[in-house]
């Protein structure tokens, strides 16, 4: 994933917690990127694929906390 894409995806995720998922149209996150729709379309080639996008990152967060609270439980 590029930096652009998590910051795409950082940003959706702020309209996301204001108007839910749902009520959130990929208008809304280009509005607030700044960009062009078609822009949004050369970093996530259809909306399927930046949902899938948002659930790997969110995945890979998810999975980073969980092995430093391990790996911190064991010092």
């Amino acid at each position: 994933m590029t930096e652009k894409q998590r910051l795409i995806i950082t940003i959706a995720q702020k309209i996301f917690d204001q108007k839910g998922f749902q009520n959130t149209s990929i208008s809304d996150v280009v509005k607030e990127c700044k960009m062009s729709k078609a822009t949004f379309y050369k970093h996530f080639e259809t909306k399927e694929s930046f949902i899938c996008e948002i659930i790997n990152y969110y995945d890979e967060k998810f999975l980073e906390i969980i092995i430093m609270t391990f790996q911190h439980q064991k010092s």
